[in-house]
């Protein structure tokens, strides 16, 4: 499989072990930022996953603080199948104790003047027990944010195969839906950056590149093989007639 790509990704690589030329992926980026005023299109909102009823995310106010620590997610659609990764100001984790871990630590921020200063943890010590009690948030039963609650979690949901009709809307493998802890900034994006969300510890390089091989030169065979559905430029990279002096010599800068 060829991959035209303006930006890479952490299964790039394998393509040095062999790879079929017939088989392209126009890896195109593309990324839309909803608001209140202009949300997502009605078809990407009624066609595709962009989460399951019951994510793994926590709210909770420690007693007597007046801020509340709420964590988000990312919706992963990967090859017919939704993978969720969990988020935390920022940054991304894949298991409920590793944001526990960075919610117990004190945080050292630094200004663009030279200062720097440390914040509280974000929940006390003493706390933790109470938060992994917690149940994930819209669920009144099941799941307690800890680890027996986690894996209950993934067996019934990570990977979950979510059919071929999303992907094939929107012409694409991957797509991604941001959701973070304040509510805010979500972002829908199809053709991601999958390594900035980790997601290697869920599928490695191999297993993610054979995968795409076999859903773009079968699911999505009928959507992305016609050579009319390739753009010019793409077109032209692909032939070799990427920039200006795709096959000159550049010229050299004269003293």
């Amino acid at each position: 499989m060829r991959i035209i790509s303006k930006h890479s990704d952490y299964y790039d690589g394998v393509r040095a072990y062999g790879a079929d030329p017939k088989l392209v992926y126009v890896r195109k980026l593309e990324v839309i930022n909803p608001t209140w005023q202009t949300p997502l299109p009605d078809e990407i909102r009624q066609n595709v996953p962009l989460g399951f009823a019951k994510i793994p995310t926590l709210e909770y106010r420690p007693f007597g603080s007046l801020r509340s620590v709420r964590t988000g997610y990312v919706s992963i659609g990967f090859c017919g199948k939704l993978y969720t990764v969990l988020e935390w100001r920022g940054k991304y984790y894949h298991h409920p104790e590793d944001i526990l871990k960075a919610m117990l630590k004190r945080e050292t921020i630094h200004t663009p003047d030279g200062r720097s200063f440390t914040n509280e943890p974000a929940i006390p010590k003493e706390h933790a027990n109470t938060v992994r009690r917690q149940k994930f948030r819209g669920d009144n039963y099941h799941f307690p944010f800890n680890t027996k609650g986690w894996e209950h979690w993934c067996e019934r949901y990570q990977g979950k195969v979510i059919g071929d009709a999303p992907f094939i809307l929107l012409g694409a493998p991957v797509y991604s839906y941001e959701n973070p802890g304040g509510g805010y900034n979500r972002t829908f994006t199809i053709n991601p950056t999958l390594k900035e969300f980790g997601f290697p510890r869920l599928v490695d390089p191999w297993t993610a590149w054979q995968e795409l091989s076999m859903y773009i030169g079968n699911n999505l065979a009928q959507e992305l093989q016609g050579m009319d559905q390739i753009c010019d430029e793409d077109m032209a990279a692909m032939k070799g007639f990427g920039h200006k002096y795709a096959f000159r010599k550049e010229p050299t800068k004269r003293r």
